[in-house]
């Protein structure tokens, strides 16, 4: 199995996105992940589901979890679409929740790490400011997978 199908079957990427190239950097220790939305598929918002012309791409990174101890990020230009009914909206990505600029199942892990007091001494600290922000995400019903919201995929994603 070549590097671009097997981050593709572990990241879960499915059509209208597909992996385009993996990096891998030792001395960085990181591998990047690079993806892409299906051109030949037109869009859909993020809101209601509706497939809407496209506006514009804009780049993004997010932190998944670590490879064979490497760090690893997903790198993609995500669409944007116009929506008769909600105007200019960032397309919605399968791997993360909208606004976070981590992996759903990056935030669930966590999640977990802070409930088991990971950052009391017991294993690695965990920043505040992350365990802040993967509260809010599940405080506000944006749960990741394996969650302590939620131990189900969320519905909306992949749309």
């Amino acid at each position: 199995m070549r590097d671009k199908e097997l981050y593709k079957q572990i990241l879960g990427i499915q059509t209208p996105w597909t992996v385009t190239e993996v990096e891998v950097s030792m001395t960085a220790g990181e591998v990047t992940v690079h993806v892409k939305h299906d051109s030949g598929v037109r869009p859909t918002c993020s809101h209601c589901g509706t497939p809407c012309p496209g506006y514009d791409q804009r780049a993004r990174t997010w932190r998944h979890l670590d490879t064979c101890q490497l760090k690893t990020l997903i790198v993609a230009e995500v669409p944007r679409v116009t929506c008769p009914t909600h105007g200019v909206v960032t397309v919605t990505v399968p791997w993360a929740e909208s606004g976070s600029g981590f992996t759903a199942l990056y935030e669930a892990l966590v999640l977990v790490l802070a409930q088991r007091g990971v950052d009391s001494g017991r294993g690695p600290a965990i920043s505040l400011k992350l365990e802040r922000h993967c509260r809010h995400h599940a405080a506000s019903g944006q749960a990741g997978v394996g969650s302590p919201r939620s131990n189900e995929p969320n519905t909306h994603r992949g749309r």
